[in-house]
């Protein structure tokens, strides 16, 4: 009794009715086992004398696509595997990249600092008009030369040089 299945009613007007299905449990007269799954392409073919008489019957084809779908599946997940796994080489790639550019700013960062604590030093004990040693210099080497000479019991002389209208 087909009088439920609107692909045999539809063949019984006339038309050639074909669909992919997913037969949960299949029990036509060529399945494997009634508890697999399997996908099937049905066709719905009007068979007729000659064409302008009614259709006489149906023919009903079944081809079972089970393994096909299965062989795409098991192409999809390895495709999808692949993607990912280039993905992830990528991503490890890129982060080796940042890292290493992160590292090469922080050395040039870092020598930035050095060479910028050197210019303030040089600022704070040279005049800057002339580039000569100024006072705090001539201060903290005297502290230290004063203590040199005092813990070894020596003597430390002084000579000061005046130069006149010396800007100009």
């Amino acid at each position: 009794n087909y009088s439920d299945n609107p692909r045999y009613q539809a063949a019984m007007r006339g038309e050639t009715v074909n669909d992919f299905d997913f037969a949960d449990h299949y029990h036509g007269p060529f399945s494997r086992d009634a508890s697999t799954h399997n996908h099937l392409i049905s066709s719905y073919v009007p068979v007729r004398q000659t064409p302008q008489e009614p259709v006489a019957g149906v023919f009903e084809v079944y081809t079972d696509v089970t393994s096909s779908v299965l062989a795409i599946e098991r192409t999809e997940y390895m495709i999808y595997a692949g993607v990912a796994g280039m993905l992830t080489l990528l991503y490890l790639f890129l982060l080796t990249i940042v890292r290493r550019a992160d590292r090469i700013i922080q050395a040039h960062e870092s020598e930035e600092r050095r060479a910028q604590a050197e210019q303030m030093h040089y600022m704070a004990y040279h005049d800057p008009l002339t580039g000569l040693p100024n006072r705090a210099l001539f201060k903290d080497r005297f502290q230290h030369a004063a203590a040199t000479a005092a813990r070894g019991n020596e003597t430390l002389g002084i000579m000061f040089i005046d130069i006149d209208r010396f800007k100009v």
